[in-house]
């Protein structure tokens, strides 16, 4: 058994707006906080590279691009780095009224406890992404 965390956001920007916020070095800006230092390496596409780190607080993410479909979807195949562990993070991006619903699913979480933390992360950089887009208009 696995649990999985679903999320969804309402964005006021176009998909392909709100692809490119999440899979060029603009990642960095949003991600996590700025105190984090963030560093991102992304190639966006099928089999390319995805990778956050923060040197300031020891984490980091490594992820392989399972899927790559511009201003639609991407799927990755998802962990940090030093553990075993791998799960799935899909991200599907659709058009609204409002510009884009975006859907972030984190499967094959091993634990209760593991699904409620990637829960809570995961509203963290999502809360975060609204006013980036804002702020930084294309």
């Amino acid at each position: 058994m696995t649990f999985d965390v679903t999320l969804t956001r309402a964005l006021g920007a176009t998909p392909a707006r709100v692809w490119e916020a999440l899979t060029t070095s603009e990642l960095a800006d949003w991600f996590w906080p700025k105190q984090f230092e963030t560093v991102v390496a992304v190639d966006p596409i099928t089999g390319g590279g995805f990778s956050i780190s923060s040197e300031p607080m020891g984490m980091a993410v490594d992820a392989r691009i399972l899927s790559a479909v511009p201003g639609r979807e991407l799927v990755l195949d998802w962990g940090w780095r030093g553990e075993d562990a791998r799960t799935t993070v899909t991200l599907t991006l659709e058009p609204s009224a409002a510009g884009t619903a975006l859907t972030l699913a984190h499967a094959g979480n091993a634990d209760q406890e593991t699904a409620d933390d990637h829960r809570a992360g995961w509203e963290s950089c999502l809360d975060r992404l609204p006013a980036h887009l804002e702020r930084v208009e294309r």
